[in-house]
């Protein structure tokens, strides 16, 4: 095969293993390794949340802030990989493929933020410290 194709190939491999993680509405498989769910209604988080108790609400906001630094970091890669595209292949399909993906991520990250800050929020009016979360 040539250079170009193993390029071409290895790009359209992350490509679509990137779109799988981005599609997958669950950060970390949901119920995975952060256990955070970034399609679940805010009212049911709420309700959810005014139940427990500080040490849960601080578990639950620390997961939620996991989830977070994982999508920040795959974010910094595109942006990494964005950079090294030229500026003449910038509206090829490998920029647009990158910037699809980001903008997917940035939706989860929008998503994950509104939800963990229900748990901070919970958090805060308990009297817990929420200095570990604040950005």
């Amino acid at each position: 095969m040539t250079r170009n194709k193993v390029r071409l190939v290895t790009i359209v491999v992350l490509a679509a293993a990137m779109t799988g993680w981005v599609g997958c509405g669950k950060s970390g498989g949901g119920s995975g390794a952060a256990g955070v769910d970034e399609t679940r209604p805010i009212d049911q988080i709420k309700a959810e949340a005014a139940k427990m108790d500080e040490a849960a609400l601080r578990a639950t906001a620390e997961k939620y802030h996991k989830a977070l630094a994982a999508r920040h970091a795959e974010l910094d890669k595109i942006v990494a990989e964005l950079k090294d595209i030229p500026i003449t292949d910038m509206l090829g399909d490998k920029a647009k493929t990158l910037k699809d993906d980001m903008a997917g991520i940035s939706a989860s990250v929008t998503a994950l933020n509104e939800r963990m800050q229900v748990y901070v929020e919970q958090l805060k009016s308990k009297g817990g410290d929420v200095s570990a979360f604040m950005q």
